[in-house]
């Protein structure tokens, strides 16, 4: 038995359910809208660690070719002073470091 205050009709239920399953709707369509989101953020994070990862080899390997190209650089200018010297009787040698090529067996 249900006080006066109380009595809801049938219109008035339906109302409200009608209101929870928008509710549903609208939520269950914001939280996949969120997992594919969140699933094109995690691919394009992968992308850009990848693109990272490139850009850092490539950057390393400029380096270092950057850094060969340095010292031939230096050691044709240092046998060059060397070659001028000795010509006018000076002694005069370069040292570099040496080049050890042997392999550990």
């Amino acid at each position: 038995m249900t006080s006066p205050g109380q009595q809801t009709s049938q219109a008035d239920l339906l109302n409200r359910l009608a209101t929870v399953i928008e509710a549903s709707r609208a939520i269950r369509s914001q939280v996949a809208l969120t997992i594919c989101e969140s699933g094109e953020m995690r691919l394009a994070s992968r992308q850009l660690r990848e693109d990272t990862l490139r850009t850092t080899a490539v950057s390393a390997a400029y380096r270092r070719n950057l850094e060969v190209r340095k010292t031939q650089s230096v050691l044709k200018i240092a046998d060059a002073l060397a070659e001028a010297l000795s010509s006018r009787g000076y002694s005069a040698f370069v040292i570099v470091q040496p080049q050890d090529t042997a392999t550990i067996q």
